[in-house]
C-alpha cells in the first residue's frame, strides 16, 4: 500500500518499503484518464463580411477554446477583439465562438468581434 500521494492529482506514490497494490495503479490511471487534454491548431478566416461563420471539427467535445490572431494582436492594429475564449458553461459575447459536441464555430459580429476575418490566420488552444 502506498505511503504518500502526489500534491496535485493525489496519485499514489510508493516508498521503497511499500507494497504495490494493483488497485492503486488502477486508481492512478483512472485519475490521469479523466484529466484535461489539449489540442493546438490553426485556421484561416473565411468571412469577407460579418455574416459568415466557419466550423472547426476536432472530433472531441471541447471544455474550453482560446483563439488568437497569429500576430498576437488585432490584424489591423486597432483595439478591436480578434481573439476570444469560451467554455461549455461560459459562452463568448456576441456568439462569435460557440462550442458543440465535436468542435467549435467562429464568426464575426459587427466590426469589433472578429474570429473569422477573411485572409487572417488564427491559432487556437482547446482543452477537452
Amino acid at each position: 500500500m502506498s505511503t504518500n500521494k502526489t500534491e496535485n492529482y493525489q496519485l499514489h506514490r510508493w516508498e521503497p518499503e511499500d507494497d504495490f497494490l494493483r488497485q492503486e495503479f488502477n486508481e492512478n490511471f483512472a485519475k490521469l484518464d479523466r484529466s484535461a487534454r489539449m489540442i493546438f491548431g490553426t485556421y484561416q478566416g473565411t468571412a469577407a463580411d460579418f455574416s459568415g461563420s466557419q466550423r472547426i471539427e476536432l472530433g472531441v467535445r471541447p471544455l474550453a477554446v482560446l483563439t488568437l490572431p497569429s500576430k498576437g494582436v488585432s490584424p489591423n492594429g486597432n483595439n478591436y477583439s480578434y481573439g476570444g475564449i469560451a467554455g461549455q458553461e461560459m459562452p463568448m459575447d456576441k456568439a462569435v465562438l460557440t462550442l458543440d459536441d465535436t468542435g467549435f464555430t467562429v464568426s464575426n459580429a459587427y466590426n469589433w468581434h472578429c474570429l473569422n476575418s477573411e485572409g487572417y490566420n488564427y491559432y487556437y488552444i482547446v482543452l477537452y
